[in-house]
């Protein structure tokens, strides 16, 4: 069945053998070939003027397949192979060592998921979906991985192991010394010298680290109320999903059929990766009501702000696999959307990370001051 969102989807890897010629030449490989997008993709091929030859990998359902393609009156060759045993002979004479491989012009799962939601973003919006184009959550996620290293990072500026800049302070060792002597870059004057024991005397209230405190509480609670939700997906009265279960009401019944989604193993991960993110947070706010209760109370700061970017990393890769998986294994058949349990969980990824940011700013700059 070509299913509208197949052939968007697979609609430039068509136009990509312009670039082998009018001849009917072209021999393609096509891996899991038995499923939702590689069965309309076949049959589009078997009818391009450019292909001759066709052969169609999987792990299961493949031998059927072929057979019932190469019945239809075209001039391309079709072969299947079955299991992992046979997939060297599916890409024979394909690729590199013919000279003509070139990754630019290789489809893969980043290439699927944009195409896809160039077609929802101009389904939604009247658009042609040729003139949509977005950037992948794959390439969101790396970037904000980056730019976390980036951040993180100790050295933007080094000098022959005798100095080293980084956005939050600057360290200097004499050739003479074997002792670091380091101070903030967040402030242009130069702290004030405090004695020893002056230096551990802060009040118990500091304006950075209560409103960290309050961040790192909100993304607990929202954190528990996206776990909780029961519409994480909904669509149109007749479907919603959770963390927990999936329910579908046919619209000529009253009742709701249910089923539990810990069966399928990227709900489970997506779910593990969301409870483990909230853990860690739980304990990064155990650990950060515990430091305005004692005296010196810096040593708690930067284990709670590695805490929390622990957590926002757990938290994003479960938020990103989520949609993701949801739109590859799911017969959108109807309009579907991502609920306010779904927004919870980035919500509380937002505070953690917030929290993070302000248990990381030097103490020595702003809390002696108050």
């Amino acid at each position: 069945m070509l299913s509208a969102l197949a052939l968007p989807s697979w609609r430039h890897s068509l136009l990509q053998l312009q670039h082998l010629g009018r001849q009917s030449n072209a021999k393609i490989a096509v891996p899991r070939a038995s499923g939702g997008i590689g069965q309309p993709f076949l049959l589009l091929l078997n009818n391009s003027s450019l292909v001759s030859r066709l052969t169609l990998y999987n792990i299961a359902h493949i031998p059927g397949g072929a057979t019932d393609l190469s019945h239809i009156e075209t001039s391309v060759t079709v072969k299947g192979y079955l299991r992992p045993e046979k997939l060297a002979n599916c890409l024979k004479g394909c690729f590199k060592k013919h000279g003509v491989y070139n990754a630019n012009k290789t489809s893969g799962v980043t290439t699927l998921d944009n195409v896809r939601a160039n077609t929802f973003i101009a389904e939604l919006k009247g658009l042609d979906p040729a003139g949509v184009n977005l950037v992948g959550l794959v390439c969101i996620f790396l970037a904000l991985c980056l730019d976390l290293g980036a951040v993180l990072s100790p050295a933007w500026v080094t000098a022959d192991h005798q100095y080293y800049l980084s956005l939050w302070e600057s360290c200097r060792k004499p050739a003479s010394l074997d002792n670091w002597d380091c101070e903030s870059t967040l402030s242009s004057a130069k702290p004030p010298q405090l004695h020893r024991d002056e230096e551990v005397r802060v009040s118990v209230l500091t304006p950075l680290k209560l409103v960290g405190l309050v961040c790192i509480f909100l993304a607990l609670c929202l954190d528990l109320g996206a776990v909780l939700s029961p519409a994480w997906v909904t669509a149109d009265h007749q479907y919603y999903l959770s963390l927990w279960e999936s329910c579908r009401k046919p619209a000529s019944l009253d009742n709701w059929d249910c089923e539990s989604t810990l069966s399928s193993d990227w709900q489970i991960a997506t779910l593990a990766l969301l409870l483990g993110g909230a853990a860690i947070i739980l304990i990064a706010f155990l650990v950060g009501l515990i430091s305005i209760c004692v005296g010196s109370r810096r040593r708690f700061y930067r284990p709670v702000a590695v805490m929390l970017f622990a957590a926002v990393v757990l938290q994003v890769c479960s938020l990103v696999l989520y949609p993701i998986k949801f739109i590859e294994t799911v017969s959108l058949k109807i309009y579907h959307e991502f609920n306010w349990g779904y927004g919870l969980a980035w919500g509380a990824t937002i505070f953690s990370f917030g929290g993070a940011i302000l248990y990381c700013l030097n103490p020595k700059n702003y809390e002696d001051y108050y």
